[in-house]
């Protein structure tokens, strides 16, 4: 076994070797092809991998008798870490909270804590020029921008 994921990686090394030559030289139309390439393979990787994953989970859970904790399991040159987070209580998605607080009165407080986020609206720039000018500095003071990361996926073409 240990013998033939050795292979097995050699040659999957050597294609991803492959691939990076290739995509030196490669034109705009080329670089889509070895990146849809090195896509879809990532993705049956990942196929094969969540089932072994699982396998992996359900063992290491048996092993911790279905309590939290982390789990080492051990391969022939190779590890592999499983960790069960402590369960956490959350509040139901069709949870009713304004009864909630109604029903439990006081005691509201004392069991759940309240958490306010406060986002900018996405009408923030078009609503500016509506503010005094000091309202304007005070507000561009207190936001950011934050650009947004490009991204790229890949789809076979129908022919």
């Amino acid at each position: 076994m240990k013998q033939k994921l050795e292979i097995l990686r050699a040659t999957i090394q050597k294609a991803l070797a492959e691939l990076h030559s290739l995509s030196q030289s490669a034109e705009t139309r080329e670089l889509v092809e070895i990146g849809a390439t090195l896509w879809q393979t990532t993705e049956e990787a990942k196929e094969v991998l969540e089932p072994i994953k699982k396998q992996l989970r359900e063992e290491g859970l048996a092993l911790l008798k279905h309590q939290p904790g982390t789990q080492v399991l051990m391969g022939i040159d190779h590890r592999c870490t499983v960790i069960f987070p402590n369960s956490k209580l959350e509040l139901g998605k069709k949870t009713d909270i304004t009864r909630l607080k109604t029903l439990l009165g006081d005691d509201f407080k004392y069991i759940f804590k309240e958490v306010i986020k406060i986002v900018p609206r996405k009408e923030l720039e078009g609503r500016l020029g509506d503010l005094i000018p000091d309202n304007q500095q005070i507000v561009l003071a207190a936001v950011e921008r934050q650009e947004n990361t490009a991204r790229v996926g890949f789809k076979k073409e129908q022919n």
